[in-house]
């Protein structure tokens, strides 16, 4: 009840608060659940602020003048987040005059940096003042940028920033990922660019990284025009990935079988990744197919060595009241045929329809294609050693959505055969986890088949 209550107060009453609050109250405070969100200044806020570990500060033009006072009075904290307002509000955001104050705050221990451009009145363009910005914090380890457009410069002249690895870059422009140069040790990246109508010289820009992979990327998009840019960009780039997810926007495929896209064999000619995380929308699917498309043939040419999958469907039952219309995605019976075309180690099977309740015969239907789905694939898939399905209606049932699974082999004359044992949850995530490592082999495995791991039941 009281973090409800907390959740209400504005904030020039919770910082009157926290202004009179002990020195050992406030320290014991739960800065950590409860997000510290500051948009104008108590007077009396920067007497305490070296208390606080967690920032989020949306910046307006009248709080920025006491901006610094508050910042240079911090001295632990780990993550500050400087976002971009919404585009309905009359503030702006970060702008580059503010990097030198940011430069300055007197917390060696930043991990966390999140900078949101979105100021419509100044230009956000000076990349070498907010690599000087990342110098200050030699700990930082991840660093968000957020519609930051800055002017092509020499990268190669700047030292490197060994300590940060993990990268997001949110609707930025082409020369901002010239960064990820400077970041050798980058182990998560995720990409979304933007779209102008100039994007300047692909060839010009530096390479990212050498022959070792990043170990997991995420390609987003906001403009559908972008898609290519980013495609052409990673073909330039040579780069190469452990483990890929692709958002639902790129629309890729909407039954799980057929693409709809050349781009995606493009992209994983390139990337050559071992893990797959494909989101796909069934929503706008007129009528489900069992027909055999081109999507994992594609695949198993271009990633032959795929051998984690996390399908995501996301699937809404926007029917008409006289059954026409979509119906909620199920597993087609060629999917199976299909993925057995990869060497696949585990897979899991996301399917959670967005209803409320169940609506008869065909929702029957479904379920029991999805409870079938790890037995079949275990009995195509001779590779396959870890199987989960999220089916949605455990949780609306209050029993467990997820459901994991071991596959066991049989011995002597029934060595062919296939038997399916069930995991706690939290195994079969580890067992992806593990599957999804690029220097993972066989027997990191060998842990869930003790006993320990088998689901007896809650």
């Amino acid at each position: 009840m009281a973090a409800l209550i907390i959740d209400r107060l504005n904030d020039d009453i919770l910082l009157l608060i926290l202004s009179y609050l002990a020195k050992r109250t406030l320290c014991t405070f739960p800065f950590d659940s409860y997000t510290f969100f500051v948009s104008w200044w108590h007077e009396n806020i920067g007497t305490n602020a070296h208390y606080v570990r967690k920032m989020a500060i949306y910046v307006d033009f009248d709080s920025v003048p006491t901006l610094p006072d508050v910042l240079f009075a911090t001295e632990n904290i780990i993550s500050l987040e400087m976002p971009a307002r919404a585009p309905e509000t009359l503030c702006d955001s970060v702008e580059d005059n503010m990097l030198p104050t940011i430069q300055n705050i007197p917390s060696p221990n930043l991990t966390s940096l999140c900078l949101g451009y979105k100021g419509r009145t100044h230009a956000c363009d000076d990349l070498p003042s907010l690599i000087s910005v990342i110098r200050s914090f030699p700990r930082l380890y991840a660093l968000i940028l957020e519609r930051f457009k800055p002017a092509t410069i020499d990268i190669a002249n700047y030292p490197l920033f060994t300590s940060i690895q993990d990268l997001t870059f949110n609707v930025t422009g082409l020369a901002a990922t010239d960064l990820i140069y400077l970041c050798p040790n980058v182990t998560s990246l995720r990409l979304s660019l933007y779209h102008p109508h100039k994007t300047g010289a692909l060839e010009s820009r530096p390479r990212w990284r050498g022959p070792s992979p990043i170990p997991r990327l995420t390609l987003t998009i906001l403009h559908m025009h972008a898609r290519n840019l980013i495609v052409s960009l990673l073909e330039q780039q040579a780069l190469r990935a452990t483990h890929v997810r692709f958002p639902m926007v790129w629309n890729f495929t909407q039954d799980g079988i057929s693409t709809t896209h050349s781009r995606f064999t493009r992209i994983f000619d390139v990337l050559k990744p071992y893990s797959l995380y494909l989101e796909i929308s069934a929503t706008w699917h007129a009528k489900l197919s069992d027909r055999t498309g081109t999507l994992w043939q594609e695949v198993a040419a271009a990633a032959p060595h795929l051998r984690a999958l996390v399908l995501d469907v996301n699937s809404v039952d926007d029917s008409h009241p006289d059954g026409e219309g979509p119906q909620l995605w199920a597993p087609p019976d060629a999917l199976v045929a299909e993925l057995a075309q990869l060497p696949l180690v585990c897979v899991h099977l996301k399917a959670d329809p967005e209803l409320l309740e169940r609506k008869g015969d065909a929702d029957l239907l479904r379920l029991r294609a999805l409870a079938a789905f790890p037995r079949e694939l275990a009995e195509a898939v001779p590779t396959l050693r870890v199987v989960g399905v999220s089916d949605g209606w455990g949780r609306l049932e209050g029993v467990r959505s997820t459901r994991w699974w071991r596959v066991e082999r049989g011995s002597g004359d029934d060595a062919v055969a296939r038997s399916l044992v069930e995991l706690w949850r939290e195994d079969g995530e580890r067992a992806l986890r593990l599957v999804q490592n690029e220097a993972f082999c066989a027997s990191d495995l060998d842990g869930i088949y003790s006993e320990k791991c088998r689901y007896m039941g809650e």
